[in-house]
């Protein structure tokens, strides 16, 4: 019993950096830093914690990009969240304003917020 639970977390050690990975090859973290301190921080927060000077006054909160449910969503879903925004949140659409590229640059970088407390 004891090695089905070692194997499972080394699937799911190992399923995480391919996730990272894939951001990273479609993304740019560097380029998506830039974008991000200019389009999310004051939501999300430098560290995206979900506490940026505007959280405060929105209801949900912003997501803290460090919480191990963001963490194992899978690119598409956190692309198309970026992409479209989501209904009934303050998290608004980023289609009309980054283009693809840039939005998987921002995806890339919020990846990199996955092991931060």
């Amino acid at each position: 019993m004891k090695n089905k639970f070692l194997v499972l977390f080394i699937i799911v050690l190992v399923l995480g950096f391919i996730t990272v990975s894939i951001a990273e090859m479609k993304g740019d973290a560097a380029a998506g830093k830039t974008i991000f301190e200019k389009n999310c921080v004051t939501c999300h927060g430098a560290e995206g914690k979900g506490d940026g000077p505007a959280a405060i006054a929105l209801n949900p909160k912003p997501k803290s990009f460090a919480d191990p449910g963001i963490v194992a969503k899978p690119d598409k879903e956190l692309f198309d969240t970026i992409t479209k925004g989501r209904p009934g949140t303050p998290m608004t659409s980023y289609e009309k304003i980054l283009n693809e590229q840039q939005r998987w640059d921002v995806l890339a970088h919020i990846r990199s917020f996955g092991g931060k407390k």
